[in-house]
């Protein structure tokens, strides 16, 4: 493959890249299922740390009360590290590679800085000065990116974690990519070159991920909890159903105007019916009537 990629683009540099994108292509689907497993672990953490408490003093009961406890969830606790050493063989292979591979001798990435894929690469030389303790005579930027990368990649891979986990995660989280930065200080630059490719690539669909298993959780939400109607007639016809079974909330309230109205009516009609049998308001129509009468004689 970086044959193959060097006959399309003449540097290796570029040509380390295209494989390790190719590498994160093909192996997507570990990637995503270890992630699956850890958000799955995450959520089964309260109830193990239940059991932990329950059967701190019998390691024995313990043991077997979670290897029931993920046999009823359906879940596997290694499938969250099982992808991740299926791919250890490819970066012993990768390490080898950039090591033994005679036509990445002299190759030039970067002219000025990574100037031999297969040494270590140097931004400023010390001369016969060493760095006590560590020996080195050269700052190099390709291992300061490279811890950057890694931090950044325990970031958003490892979940987080409370209780007696919490030092351990937080251990592998930093700790491990500042040991392994002294380690690969002085390790070929194209392999560090291909580890901080990777590292930004898993960052990437770490986020693809965690948006799409966000979307998953919400739309069986939305489905069980439409959303409202809007407008006026939102709550039209709405009733709330009390324990001993009477209609309550805006029935009640309906109810009461119904009987105000009625109340009201009935009042405005006995007063029409009483003014219109006031004595007097007959004969005063009637001499009105008279008066026209005469007038028009």
């Amino acid at each position: 493959m970086l044959n193959i990629s060097y006959k399309l683009i003449p540097n290796y540099g570029v040509a380390i890249i295209l494989v390790t994108i190719f590498i994160k292509v093909l192996f997507y689907p570990l990637t995503k299922k270890s992630s699956v497993s850890t958000a799955r672990m995450q959520e089964l953490q309260p109830k193990l740390q239940e059991l932990q408490a329950k059967y701190k003093g019998n390691p024995q009961k313990l043991n077997q009360e979670m290897a029931e406890f993920y046999k009823r969830e359906n879940y596997n606790p290694m499938s969250g590290c099982l992808p991740m050493l299926i791919q250890l063989p490819l970066f012993i292979a990768m390490y080898n590679l950039f090591n033994n591979h005679f036509d990445l001798r002299g190759a030039s990435f970067i002219a000025g800085w990574i100037n031999d894929l297969s040494l270590p690469e140097s931004i400023v030389n010390f001369g016969s000065f060493r760095l006590p303790i560590l020996g080195w005579n050269d700052l190099r930027a390709l291992p300061i990116i490279y811890l950057a990368s890694q931090l950044l990649y325990g970031k958003f891979t490892q979940s987080p974690q409370g209780g007696q986990n919490a030092s351990q995660m937080k251990l592998m989280m930093y700790g491990m990519p500042i040991m392994f930065f002294f380690i690969l200080y002085d390790v070929p630059s194209g392999l560090l070159l291909y580890w901080i490719v990777s590292n930004v690539l898993t960052i990437a669909q770490q986020v693809l991920i965690k948006d799409l298993m966000k979307k998953h959780k919400l739309a069986p939400a939305q489905a069980k909890n439409p959303a409202p109607a809007s407008g006026p007639m939102r709550n039209a016809g709405k009733t709330s159903v009390r324990a001993n079974g009477e209609a309550s909330g805006q029935g009640d309230l309906g109810t009461k105007v119904k009987d105000w109205l009625e109340k009201k009516a009935a009042g405005m009609e006995g007063k029409s019916s009483a003014s219109a049998q006031k004595p007097g308001s007959s004969k005063g129509g009637e001499g009105q009537a008279g008066k026209k009468g005469g007038g028009k004689r």
